[in-house]
C-alpha cells in the first residue's frame, strides 16, 4: 500500500532555538497552524509581560529557568520542567526570576 500523503517527522530543539538577549525578551514563532501556534521565549531576568488576555487555551511549558506566572490573580511558581494551562479569555501576566526559556502553544477554540 503506498502512501502519498507522506510527511517526514521533524526534531526541534527548543532550547538551541532562541538565545537570551540582555535585559529583553525574545520570541521566535516556530510554527502556525490555522488552530495552533507555537511560540519559543527567552527571557532575561527581571523581565516582565504585563497583565493580558487572549480569546485561547495556552500551554506555558518552562524549557530552562523560573518564573512567577499570574493568572486570575493566583501567583503560580513555575520551575524548568512545569507547563501551566492558562484557560482562554483569562487575565495572565509574568515575571521571571531568572534567566528563563519557555515555550507557548496557542490553542484555538473550534
Amino acid at each position: 500500500m503506498e502512501n502519498n500523503s507522506e510527511q517526514k517527522a521533524s526534531v526541534f530543539p527548543f532550547a538551541e532555538m532562541v538565545d537570551y538577549n540582555e535585559g529583553s525578551i525574545v520570541s521566535k514563532i516556530i510554527k502556525h497552524f490555522d488552530d495552533l501556534k507555537v511560540t519559543l521565549f527567552a527571557f532575561d531576568t527581571d523581565q516582565y509581560i504585563s497583565e493580558h488576555s487572549a480569546p485561547y487555551e495556552a500551554f506555558f511549558y518552562v524549557i530552562e529557568g523560573k518564573v512567577d506566572f499570574t493568572v486570575s490573580g493566583e501567583v503560580n511558581h513555575l520551575k524548568t520542567g512545569d507547563m501551566l494551562i492558562i484557560p482562554s479569555k483569562a487575565p495572565h501576566s509574568l515575571k521571571t526570576l531568572e534567566k528563563s526559556k519557555a515555550l507557548l502553544l496557542m490553542k484555538r477554540s473550534n
